[in-house]
């Protein structure tokens, strides 16, 4: 499913994914879901699997990519299927991982951080209420070993979080 799923969508995420840079094997993707399901067990934030609610299928992948006890602060982090944006997919993930790191995981700080020419992930972003804080300029050189600048979107107060399920669009 995580294999088929990348495959299908590697054109799209070698854009925007850093860790995008070659197409994985079978076994890649196996490794992948082995240390998605240690690093859940442990209690850390591993990778989770967006699924479509009517017929289970997966539409993409989000998670915690960064996460900062200290303060605590969290990174959200998500893609989708080619063939699945635009329906809705990433703000849904976005809103519920936002969500729970504010309600069930205490945080104080959600960021979301974006390629600056990601449009389709910065008008998520901006639709659920993050705040651009900055852009951070040739902070991050990609698979390509081009600098590229990443814009930093965050929420402190769950109170600006914007439900996108009041205004979805039908699947």
């Amino acid at each position: 499913m995580v294999n088929e799923a990348v495959l299908d969508s590697f054109e799209a995420l070698n854009a925007w994914m850093v860790w995008a840079a070659e197409r994985p094997s079978l076994a890649d993707s196996r490794a992948f879901c082995r240390e998605a399901v240690r690093s859940r067990a442990a209690g850390t934030a591993g990778p989770m699997l967006m699924l479509d609610a009517a017929d289970g299928a997966m539409v993409g992948a989000t998670g915690y990519p960064r996460v900062d006890w200290r303060v605590p602060a969290f990174e959200v982090g998500y893609w989708c299927r080619t063939g699945c944006t635009g329906r809705g997919y990433a703000s849904e993930a976005a809103w519920a991982l936002t969500r729970a790191a504010f309600d069930t995981l205490g945080a104080r700080r959600v960021e979301l951080r974006i390629d600056a020419r990601n449009h389709p992930s910065i008008a998520v972003a901006e639709r659920l209420g993050f705040e651009l804080e900055g852009i951070l300029r040739r902070d991050v050189r990609d698979h390509h070993g081009v600098l590229r600048d990443t814009r930093v979107y965050a929420l402190i107060d769950p109170a600006g979080l914007v439900d996108p399920t009041a205004a979805a669009q039908p699947r």
